[in-house]
């Protein structure tokens, strides 16, 4: 609780107070609580209208701030309606997606035991904790990833893919392209960086191209009944994200 006083900008005292309805929240210390608690955009927009009702001095004030929450609720449950349990994602929802690797990154290791919260998250990724909130809320919309049986959060029933005619597939490559250059500084052994410029004839540069494929099939074939343990990109370049 202290901790939590401390982000709100209050006396332990008096955040004991609040807890117990005695006192209230200014809005600007809700606003703090709700980043030091890593909610969501319309998680911290709906505690910031209830600290407002209770904040209300009249009854037609809090009438009017009570038709606003349960507007806020209306459109929630209207959202949960519109995820889609197992399909493919809309073209809007694919350029969220695609539009950074944190998205990718986030939602594999939900199906990593031990990485089904906010804060183990951020602190694997070395992400701020606000950051990876917002990701995960945009994932549990989305139908990629889902609230546990125990509460946490793991992977979901939809997917997506990029195509090679997309216009994010050059994106997606480009950000874990740049992924990958940020994690060559950490030189571990485990990882794999593969540059390799070269000459060759036409004959066996049309070999290699007509076996990349075969290999990438390959590891697709073993990676998908494999249980989820870890994670990796292959770019080529080979390394833990």
């Amino acid at each position: 609780m202290a901790k939590m006083a401390a982000a709100a900008g209050v006396s332990p005292a008096l955040f004991s107070q609040i807890m117990s309805s005695d006192r209230q929240f200014t809005t600007e210390g809700g606003l703090a609580l709700a980043e030091y608690l890593a909610l969501g955009e319309k998680e911290t927009d709906y505690f910031l209208l209830m600290i407002d009702f209770e904040r209300a001095g009249t009854a037609k004030l809090k009438t009017r701030i009570l038709s606003r929450l349960k507007d806020q609720q209306a459109a929630s449950a209207k959202i949960s309606n519109r995820i889609k349990r197992d399909g493919e994602l809309s073209s809007e929802t694919r350029a969220t997606y695609y539009s950074s690797w944190t998205y990718t990154a986030v939602r594999n290791l939900t199906a990593v035991k031990g990485f089904q919260s906010v804060d183990a998250i951020a602190e694997r990724l070395a992400l701020p904790r606000p950051i990876i909130a917002r990701v995960i809320e945009f994932l549990l919309e989305a139908g990629l990833c889902r609230t546990g049986d125990q509460g946490g959060i793991t992977y979901g029933p939809s997917w997506t893919h990029v195509g090679s005619d997309s216009r994010l597939v050059n994106k997606h490559h480009q950000n874990w392209r740049l992924r990958a250059l940020t994690r060559m500084e950490a030189g571990r052994d485990e990882d794999l960086f593969f540059t390799s410029p070269m000459s060759l004839s036409h004959e066996v540069a049309k070999e290699i191209r007509d076996m990349l494929p075969t290999v990438i099939e390959g590891v697709q074939k073993r990676v998908g009944p494999s249980e989820s343990e870890t994670v990796r990109c292959l770019n080529i370049d080979w390394f833990d994200y």
